[in-house]
């Protein structure tokens, strides 16, 4: 009777695992080919035992870093154009700083929260799941 409740549970777990995998991709407007690629995805390095997040995270900020300068840099040069009537060049440190407005922790979290991702993080830190709430809440109010 013990290896069919285990069996009962891994089967609820599964779909379980399904049915928040078709939430993320209604929620993000993207089918993932691999349910484990978002399962690792969505679980925080406080869950110990499983792969956490880290490493798609660091793939992840250095792909939106580049969208984001180049994005930057048109916007920049295209508003450039318009003043002065030729394209001029912005100081590195000034796109830096621009790109750090705009792609941080903050903000990704407010957009995270509005879209309602952090129903599907998997984390057992006290301190994300407070600051999760914090964005929810601001998400809600807005």
């Amino acid at each position: 009777m013990h290896a069919v409740g285990n069996f009962v549970r891994r089967c609820a777990s599964l779909q379980q695992q399904q049915q928040q995998q078709q939430q993320v991709e209604q929620i993000l407007g993207y089918g993932f080919s691999s349910g484990c690629a978002l399962s690792q995805a969505l679980t925080h390095v406080s869950v110990l035992g499983v792969v956490s997040y880290q490493r798609l995270e660091f793939l992840g900020d250095a792909l939106l870093d580049l969208m984001v300068s180049g994005w930057l840099v048109d916007k920049l040069a295209a508003a450039l154009r318009q003043q002065h009537g030729a394209a001029q060049v912005y100081a590195p440190a000034v796109l830096t700083r621009a790109r750090a407005a705009l792609v941080n922790n903050t903000n990704l979290g407010r957009a995270a929260a509005a879209a309602g991702l952090q129903h599907h993080i998997n984390a057992r830190s006290r301190q994300l799941c407070k600051e999760m709430r914090k964005f929810a809440a601001a998400a809600a109010a807005a």
